[in-house]
C-alpha cells in the first residue's frame, strides 16, 4: 500500500508548509517528499471545502505547537505536534528543562527541511504521521531502552539513504517505512533508531556518553501532553500525544521529545486545546486539592485506556465515545 499524503496549509498562528514522509521498502523514489508549495494564509483559507470552518487552537501548556491537515489514503486528518524538553543531571535524574525547543513555523523555509536547525529537522514536523518513535542521540551510543516491566523494547538500527534521511532498510524493514531527519538540535548525527511502537510510558535509556559511564534516562512522571476535542455537537473528547521523536544530547543533558496526535476533520471541531499534565502541575484558582487529585487521576485514566492508534486519526478521537465524567465535573 502506498499512503499518498497531500497536506494543507491551515491559516492558523502555528500554520507550516507541510511534505508528505512515508517510503516505501523497495522504492527509493518513495523516500523523497512531494513538493509542496504554500499560498499565502487568506488564500489557503478561501481554498478550504464550502463549508469547512478551521476550529480555533487553544494552548494551555508553555510548549510550542504545530498544526497541519493531511489527506491520504486513510482519510482527511488534523494532525498537531508539540515539543517537550528536559534537562538530566550527570546520574540522569530528569526534570523539565527551563527551555523549550522550537518547532518550525511560517518563516522557516521548507526548502530547508533537511537541514539540521536549533529547530531540528523541519521534515520531522511537517510529517503528519508516525506509527513509531525514532531516537537519535549526540556525543553517545544508545544502548537499550528498558521497559517498565524489566524487559528490553525492541530497536531497530536505521540506515542513512541517497538524501542523508535515515529509515530501517534491509530485511528488517515492514513494508512500509517512515524516515527522518537525524538531528539533535542543530547538530546532525549519523546513527539512530527505531522502536517496533511508540516510546512506552515508563521506559528507561541507557546511553552510553562518548566518554564515561553509561547513563539511565526516564522522564518524570507523570508527563502526558495531550489534547481536548471540543466538537460542534458538544463533546468534549481527551485524546493522548504520542512520542515520535525522542533526541538526546550528552553534551548538553538534554532530551527533547517531539509528541503527536491525529483526529479526523469531521465530524466538526469547534476548539483544539493542548494540555499537559506534568510533575509541578496545581490545582486551578479555586480548586481543592481533592478535586485536583480526582480530575488529574480521571483525566490520567482515561487517556491510558486509549488503544495505540495503527494508522492516522486516534482511535479515541471520537464525539461517540464515553469519558469518564470527574474529568470535567463531580
Amino acid at each position: 500500500m502506498t499512503p499518498t499524503t497531500s497536506l494543507t496549509v491551515l491559516a492558523l498562528a502555528a500554520a507550516l508548509a507541510v511534505a508528505a514522509c512515508a517510503p516505501i521498502k523497495g522504492d527509493p523514489a518513495a523516500s523523497r517528499p512531494a513538493d509542496v508549495s504554500l499560498p499565502p494564509a487568506s488564500e489557503a483559507a478561501a481554498a478550504e471545502p464550502q463549508g469547512f470552518v478551521v476550529p480555533e487552537l487553544r494552548n494551555y501548556t508553555a510548549f510550542g505547537q504545530v498544526l497541519l491537515t493531511g489527506s491520504d489514503s486513510f482519510g482527511e486528518y488534523f494532525s498537531l505536534s508539540t515539543k517537550i524538553a528536559f534537562a538530566f543531571d550527570a546520574r540522569g535524574a530528569m526534570t523539565l528543562a527551563q527551555k523549550h525547543e522550537p518547532l518550525v513555523d511560517a518563516t522557516d523555509d521548507p526548502a530547508l527541511d533537511r537541514e539540521c536547525t536549533d529547530k531540528g529537522g523541519g521534515l520531522n514536523q511537517r510529517t503528519t504521521w508516525f506509527p513509531d518513535t525514532g531516537v537519535f542521540v549526540r556525543e553517545g551510543t544508545l544502548q537499550s531502552i528498558r521497559l517498565a516491566s524489566g524487559k528490553a523494547a525492541s530497536l531497530v538500527p536505521l540506515s542513512r539513504d541517497e538524501r542523508g534521511s535515515m529509515m530501517v532498510m534491509g530485511p528488517r524493514a515492514r513494508q512500509i517505512e517512515y524516515f527522518w531527519i537525524p538531528c539533535v538540535g542543530k547538530h546532525r548525527v549519523t546513527r539512530g533508531h527505531r522502536l517496533n511502537e511508540f516510546l512506552p510510558r515508563g521506559a528507561t535509556l541507557l546511553v552510553k556518553p562518548a566518554k564515561g559511564n553509561p547513563v539511565e534516562l526516564a522522564l518524570p512522571q507523570p508527563v502526558e501532553p495531550f489534547l481536548l476535542l471540543r466538537y460542534r455537537e458538544g463533546a468534549m473528547i481527551p485524546v493522548p500525544m504520542r512520542p515520535v521523536l525522542v533526541t538526546v544530547d550528552m553534551a548538553e543533558r538534554r532530551v527533547v521529545v517531539q509528541y503527536q496526535a491525529t483526529f479526523a476533520l469531521k465530524p466538526a471541531l469547534r476548539v483544539i486545546e493542548l494540555r499537559a499534565i506534568l510533575p509541578d502541575s496545581a490545582p486551578a484558582d479555586g480548586e481543592t486539592a481533592a478535586r485536583f487529585r480526582e480530575r488529574t487521576d480521571a483525566t490520567l485514566n482515561d487517556l491510558r485506556m486509549c488503544p495505540m492508534p495503527t494508522k492516522p486519526m486516534d482511535p479515541c478521537a471520537t464525539p461517540n465515545r464515553v469519558v469518564d465524567r470527574r474529568i470535567f465535573s463531580r
